[in-house]
C-alpha cells in the first residue's frame, strides 16, 4: 500500500489506540448485520439471528478480536501485506470459500467503527489514510483467488 510517511505516522498512531477486542467484535458484528448474506460463512457461531444476538455472540466477539489481531500485524508491514496476508489469503480461498469482496466490505465497515470510537480525531486525512490500508489489506487477502 502507497502511503506517505505521515499517513503511516497517522494510522499507527491511531492504531495504538484501538482497543483490538472492542473494535474487532463490533467490525466483524456490524459486517454481519448490515450485509447479513456474510452470516453464511459463520454457521458455526450460533444464533445470528438479530442486532442484539450477533453483538451478545461471544464467537462473533472472539473472532473479531482475532481479526483485528491479524490486521494489526498487517499494520506492522504495510510495506508487505501481500507476503503478510499470503497464508490466510490461500485459508480463506481454498478451504473457506469466502467471497473476497467480503474483505473490502469489512474494511469499510472497520473504517465507520474507527470513525465511530474515534470521533473528532478521526479527521478525513485519517479516514483518507484507512481508507488505502483496508484497501492494501482487502487486495492482499484476495491475492491468492483463482
Amino acid at each position: 500500500v502507497h502511503l506517505t510517511g505521515e499517513e503511516k505516522s497517522t494510522v499507527s498512531a491511531l492504531w495504538g489506540k484501538v482497543n483490538v477486542e472492542e473494535i474487532g467484535g463490533e467490525a466483524l458484528g456490524r459486517l454481519l448485520v448490515v450485509y447479513p448474506w456474510t452470516q453464511r460463512f459463520f454457521d458455526s457461531f450460533g444464533d445470528l439471528s438479530s442486532p442484539s444476538a450477533v453483538f451478545g455472540n461471544a464467537k462473533v466477539k472472539s473472532h473479531g478480536k482475532k481479526v483485528l489481531d491479524s490486521f494489526s500485524n498487517g499494520m506492522q508491514h504495510l510495506d508487505n501485506l501481500k507476503g503478510t496476508f499470503a497464508k490466510l489469503s490461500e485459508l480463506h480461498c481454498d478451504k473457506l470459500h469466502v467471497d473476497p469482496e467480503n474483505f473490502r466490505l469489512l474494511g469499510n465497515v472497520l473504517v465507520v467503527v474507527l470513525a465511530r470510537n474515534f470521533g473528532k480525531e478521526f479527521t478525513p486525512q485519517v479516514q483518507a489514510a484507512y481508507q488505502k490500508v483496508v484497501a492494501g489489506v482487502a487486495t492482499a487477502l484476495a491475492h491468492k483467488y483463482h
